[in-house]
């Protein structure tokens, strides 16, 4: 009995691991954390933001970054947001109302203001899924300034 229970949580911990990544490491990728000199986001008006927290050592992040650059998915980001990448461990930049993030890769989809446009993404998701999710938030940014575009 002892042994099924050890066997059951080590199967759920593997599973657990697909799906987003340990919060204990950092980024390393200063060039792509885009804060402003007051130690704010740069939030912009005009697109929706993508504020996108990953950890040094995410595979799912890697993983879901190459997503970003095939060439539909990088043209609708080019096209309708502003991304921001936030170190897991460096969050005091963070909107206070957004929830903690569980894990990485974890996106939110806000405005200007920080006000989500759509239910935050958490792990890694499939090109086709992620294409859905983008174009979810960027409906969600036109419904709301519609005058944006």
């Amino acid at each position: 009995m002892k042994k099924n229970l050890i066997i059951s949580s080590l199967l759920v911990a593997l599973s657990l691991s697909f799906v987003a990544c340990d919060k204990k490491s950092n980024v390393t990728e200063d060039s792509k954390i885009e804060n402003s000199n007051k130690g704010g986001l740069n939030l912009v008006s005009g697109k929706a933001n993508i504020l996108f927290v990953t950890s040094d050592h995410c595979g799912s992040c890697e993983e879901l970054k190459k997503i970003m650059k095939h060439s539909k998915i990088s043209a609708i980001l080019e096209k309708d947001f502003n991304i921001i990448y936030i170190d897991v461990n460096n969050l005091q930049n963070l909107p206070a109302h957004l929830e903690a993030p569980y894990g990485t890769p974890t996106l939110y989809f806000v405005d200007a203001s920080g006000a989500k446009l759509i239910d935050t993404m958490v792990g890694l998701k499939e090109e086709s899924e992620f294409e859905s999710i983008l174009t979810s938030a960027a409906d969600a940014y036109i419904a709301k300034y519609p005058n944006a575009k």
